[in-house]
């Protein structure tokens, strides 16, 4: 790091200080000194406003340091500018605004799905989507969703065990009570400590 800073304050006296604030703020962000690190980013981001690169790394920095608000605003711009983030990107953008009370749930989930009819069923989404709509109380919602994952992901008794308490929550203890039994089942021979716990938990929602 030491060495880096030298090369980046030599540029700095050499040239334009601003072509090198990105790499300013990017060894700064590695050394974690978030508050000094905003700064160059800022300026290298008021000269080059497209740059994805850096835009990636003040929204994640303004996330981290609890700036929600403009995180967002970075995380939608890196949406609306390249077609091929990874859905961490959309993940963060949806958790911030579900955490807004002018932005919500609904945009939120509308976000997700706007990218899951895109790209197809991107599990990671899919799942945040199902916690948002449990969260808000929409259960029937959230068991929808289940039954969009992934087939493997149906077959296993977590699968079973999530949406019997979906149910549950929903009120609707007896049509919960199959797929408590499937999951019972398919946990019987079960050895491992998270397939044991599993287990106690049907165990639990059984009664």
């Amino acid at each position: 790091p030491e060495l880096a800073l030298a090369d980046i304050l030599a540029a700095e006296a050499a040239d334009d200080p601003v072509k090198a604030a990105f790499t300013h703020g990017v060894l700064l962000y590695k050394s974690r000194d978030y508050v000094a690190a905003q700064p160059y980013f800022d300026r290298y981001l008021h000269a080059y406003p497209q740059h994805l690169g850096a835009l990636k790394y003040r929204a994640r920095l303004l996330r981290d340091t609890g700036q929600s608000r403009q995180a967002l605003a970075d995380y939608e711009t890196l949406i609306t500018l390249s077609d091929t983030l990874d859905p961490g990107y959309y993940l963060s953008a949806a958790r911030l605004m579900a955490a807004l009370p002018d932005r919500g749930f609904d945009e939120a989930l509308a976000l997700l799905d706007a990218r899951i009819a895109q790209r197809g069923p991107l599990t990671p989404l899919q799942r945040y989507a199902i916690e948002l709509e449990r969260n808000r109380g929409n259960f029937q919602g959230a068991i929808d969703r289940m039954a969009g994952l992934d087939q493997r992901l149906r077959a296993t008794p977590q699968w079973q065990v999530d949406v019997a308490e979906l149910l549950l929550q929903d009120g609707r203890p007896g049509e919960a009570q199959p797929y408590l039994t499937l999951a019972q089942e398919q946990l019987q021979s079960g050895r491992t400590p998270v397939q044991q716990t599993l287990l106690q938990t049907v165990y639990r929602l059984k009664e």
